[in-house]
């Protein structure tokens, strides 16, 4: 078998696509089940994705002030199956850092900051390559970050659990 070398970025999609996998992971051991869910929560505008980017962005409050240089949140994702009918919205955030603190103390710093709030828990998660942490809220509402040698802090979230409505598809991108 010959080994070849990847490329920065296929490197970042399948760490991107390896945090998604935990995130629906996680989600499903923490989601309160299918009879308990919010019958409200929608995939558009308006509920879960609008929830679950405001989540991505209050990462940031986290972090002292001036620490975020900027911020790239990708406006579209892709809905992942929690159950046979329900199904989450998942989406990606990157915050360029200042590189004034260790990968380390961002992620706690992080974690801290949402760990403070009720109804959130974190863990550390270290593949031996990076370590990340796994945060999850409320009703499965939940995310995975860590932090890149670029000293960007990546962020992949997943929305609480829902069921489409009859003008809306799994395969659509919203």
């Amino acid at each position: 078998m010959k080994l070849t070398a990847l490329s920065p970025s296929r490197g970042l999609m399948l760490s991107l696509g390896s945090a998604v996998l935990i995130v629906t992971t996680l989600v499903a051991c923490t989601s309160q089940g299918e009879g308990e869910m919010n019958q409200d929560l929608t995939v558009d505008q308006a509920k879960a994705k609008a929830e679950t980017q405001a989540l991505e962005i209050s990462v940031a409050d986290a972090l002292p002030p001036g620490e975020v240089l900027s911020t790239e949140q990708k406006p579209d994702g892709v809905l992942l199956s929690c159950s046979e009918t329900t199904y989450q919205w998942t989406g990606r955030t990157t915050f360029q850092l200042d590189g004034s603190r260790s990968e380390h103390d961002v992620l706690d710093a992080v974690a801290t900051g949402f760990t403070s709030q009720e109804g959130f828990r974190s863990t550390v998660d270290d593949n031996g390559e990076r370590e990340r942490i796994l945060v999850s809220g409320p009703e499965g509402l939940a995310f995975v970050a860590r932090v890149s040698d670029a000293d960007e802090l990546h962020v992949a979230s997943a929305s609480r659990c829902f069921l489409l409505r009859d003008d809306e598809s799994v395969h659509d991108t919203y």
